[in-house]
């Protein structure tokens, strides 16, 4: 409205002020200021950027009128308030330029000490440490660095200390002082410490003097603490503690000078929980001085109680979360916010991963649930799910023991994803799910996808969605997303793995290239992720081409993957799945490669992969359409001679060629016989291996083996419900008994 209103005044006045002589045109200066002025105190709240097309329109219309009428132009105010709009609209270099202008001998205009202030302010406002949002909702990080704005910010203030007109004001100092605290270096720090306690001296004598911007009393302390907040040495916190206890002292302390104090304790809380304690200590204070706590106030010491993962930590985060709900209750000012909702949320999926208990796992999802529904149904239309909420929920419901949650995880990732839908394509501005959002869905379907095909097919739709909503929200496909997603193809037994696999590594193959610039950490998961994707293969039992689709992968695959005795052990799950009458060549090949690396590298895990190595060995020969019994019993006496224990799967397995390579008799039933006693003296009988020797064995012979109540000591090393060796008696009486009658009535 002020910018029709100066057009208007300017095409339709202009000659009024020329006939009306000079008093009346100067007027069009003082107009053209208010207006340049009502833009800089506004300008937060419109459009950035049209706001300085704007003032730079009316410093036009102003330096024009000014050369046509000869009426005084731009001065020091129109200065100030464009250095000052340019700033907000984040153009550090546009403001540069109207100061080195305005001091030029051109215009000959001497910065006063509100420019000085104004131009210093636009380096502290626009540092990429601190964040910002546009008028669209999209975040903007800031535009200058922090040590080059220290540079330039202590020159402008050197200048107003030299200059002979001007000297800095009681803002000078607090804008330096602000700028220095978030730059977040010792330095920085130790810079601000010397300007306040100058500042301070100047202030007891009465020296110094305060400009338009009036910053608080309570503002320097605030930054001080801040300054040192950044900094975890012990001096850094004692300064802290002195200036929080100096403004506690002169009765200045507000609110936010006890939220900056907390926020001290921040870096702490990860590993020391007398941190979190001490916060606490600091809120009673603030009650007992009479100072209300602030939204901020609760949302801090949620903050602080959630990065120290524990049980009673997310305990102490609901605690705090239920008492400023209380409040709220006598105080309608300090109303929850979605933040305190999102805090609650994200301590509790920290806390998913380190609980073991399905009991207290459910509590736990029960609780994210309440919560959740809270922030969806809830009578606060204030409140309602972000993507944090959606990306924290997921997570949590993830980890839920109950086999379908992923089905759960999956829908709401799906409404987080619909909610941005609209009838023009996305909305860029509402909630939007996170890259971390699908990794959760999808190690969910891994937990659940054991031998189950359709799994596989459920997490190729989670990887569509994925790459259909990728490119609006520019979301990066995570190794860790992908290797939850190759984990889902390598264990749900779908015939079509494979080709998903092939199909995803074509889609995306920068991650899986390789830079000398990585770290270990992601050469490790470069490494897991080329396992996955070959043992996603390891369904096609009936494909004699799988091992060689595997193997394809395997060959490609960068040096620092081919020299991973854990990718080897891949290629060889895919060789022993597979029944075709070569496949234990194919396994001994892999294990001789294993061994070599092992050997080359002196590997400490050799015994390991050696252990692993043999089962997949015994496996292959279980599966495969050849006679390979040679072959297995060498690997089981080899196995038996190196002292280490026999696994239930290998013994099983070893049965199993037994019964594919031997005919049935004395000799055979001898042979189990031995082994079945070697897989009591290593407590590995399993009930796999008992239902097994139910068709290897005859009634008697097995009557007399196996008792009706198994030792504890024949299954100590066996992962199995004590029920399923009841069960297997069970059904084998009601055979047996079945059998009987049937013989009977025969």
């Amino acid at each position: 409205q002020t910018h029709h209103f100066v057009t208007h005044v300017l095409q339709n006045h202009g000659k009024a002020f020329e006939y009306r002589g000079r008093r009346v045109r100067n007027q069009y200066q003082v107009l053209s200021n208010n207006a340049l002025k009502t833009l800089y105190r506004t300008s937060c709240e419109v459009n950035r950027k049209e706001a300085l097309t704007y003032a730079n329109k009316w410093m036009t219309n102003l330096q024009n009128f000014s050369e046509l009428y000869e009426v005084d132009g731009p001065d020091v105010n129109s200065y100030t308030s464009l250095i000052g709009i340019s700033g907000k609209a984040y153009e550090i270099e546009q403001a540069e330029e109207w100061f080195e202008e305005m001091k030029s001998d051109v215009v000959g205009i001497e910065p006063d000490t509100l420019v000085y202030n104004v131009f210093m302010d636009v380096y502290a406002n626009n540092l990429q440490t601190t964040s910002k949002f546009q008028e669209d909702g999209t975040r903007v990080e800031g535009v200058i660095d922090g040590e080059v704005a220290r540079a330039k910010i202590e020159k402008l203030f050197k200048e107003l200390q030299q200059s002979n007109k001007y000297k800095p004001d009681s803002d000078s100092y607090k804008i330096l002082i602000k700028l220095l605290s978030r730059v977040n270096t010792t330095a920085a720090a130790s810079s601000a410490e010397y300007f306040a306690q100058e500042f301070l001296s100047l202030q007891e004598i009465g020296a110094i003097g305060t400009s338009e911007l009036g910053e608080k009393d309570d503002y320097l302390h605030n930054a001080m603490i801040y300054a040192w907040a950044g900094n975890d040495s012990d001096l850094a916190f004692e300064r802290a503690k002195w200036w929080f206890e100096k403004a506690e002292k002169t009765l200045i302390a507000t609110p936010v000078t006890y939220n900056t104090m907390m926020h001290v304790y921040s870096d702490r809380a990860e590993t020391d929980r007398n941190a979190c304690v001490e916060v606490e200590k600091l809120f009673d204070r603030m009650v007992r001085n009479r100072i209300e706590p602030s939204n901020t106030t609760y949302s801090t010491v949620m903050t602080i109680w959630s990065k120290h993962k524990s049980r009673d930590s997310t305990a102490k985060v609901l605690y705090w979360f239920d008492r400023h709900h209380d409040a709220f209750t006598r105080n309608p000012s300090i109303r929850p916010t979605t933040r305190e909702y999102n805090i609650a949320l994200m301590a509790l999926s920290k806390t998913s991963n380190l609980e073991e208990n399905s009991e207290r796992r459910r509590d736990l999802i029960q609780n994210a649930r309440q919560i959740f529904r809270e922030m969806t149904h809830g009578s606060n239309a204030d409140i309602r799910p972000t993507t944090v909420t959606y990306g924290a929920m997921i997570k949590i419901i993830s980890k839920s023991p109950k086999p379908n949650a992923w089905r759960e995880a999956k829908s709401l990732l799906v409404e987080c994803i619909d909610n941005t839908r609209t009838d023009q394509g996305m909305n860029m501005d509402g909630v939007r799910p996170s890259g971390q959002a699908f990794s959760s869905v999808l190690a969910a379907m891994g937990n659940a996808s054991s031998r189950n095909p359709l799994i596989a097919i459920e997490a190729d739709e989670v990887m569509e969605l994925f790459r259909e909503i990728q490119s609006c929200f520019r979301l990066r496909m995570h190794p860790q997303t992908m290797q939850n997603f190759f984990r889902v193809l390598a264990s749900s037994n779908n015939k079509r793995a494979g080709l998903h696999a092939e199909k995803w590594m074509t889609l995306y193959p920068d991650i899986f290239s390789y830079s000398p610039s990585m770290q270990s950490s992601d050469v490790l998961s470069m490494q897991h992720l080329y396992r996955m994707a070959i043992e996603s293969w390891s369904s096609f039992e009936q494909d004699s081409d799988a091992y060689e689709r595997a193997n394809a992968i395997y060959i490609q695959a960068p040096d620092v993957v081919k020299t991973s005795p854990f990718v080897l052990m891949g290629l060889m799950k895919v060789a022993s799945s597979n029944k075709s009458a070569d496949s234990p060549l194919k396994v001994k090949e892999c294990l001789d490669q294993i061994r070599n690396l092992c050997e080359a590298e002196g590997n400490a895990n050799s015994e390991f992969f050696e252990d692993i190595g043999r089962v997949q060995l015994m496996t292959a020969c279980s599966n495969s359409a050849g006679d390979h019994f040679e072959i297995a019993t060498e690997t089981f006496e080899v196995q038996k001679a190196s002292g280490r224990p026999l696994r239930d799967n290998f013994i099983l397995r070893y049965l199993f060629c037994i019964k594919n390579s031997l005919d049935p008799g004395v000799d055979r039933d001898d042979l189990v016989k031995k082994i079945f006693q070697l897989a009591c003296y290593h407590g590995a009988v399993s009930p796999q291996m008992l239902r097994l020797l139910h068709t290897l064995l005859p009634a008697n012979d097995y009557s007399a083996i196996v008792p009706r109540d198994i030792p504890n000591e024949w299954i100590a090393n066996v992962k199995a419900d004590r029920r399923a060796y009841h069960d297997i008696h069970s059904n084998s009486r009601r055979r047996r008994t079945t059998n009987a009658r049937r013989d009977n009535d025969n």
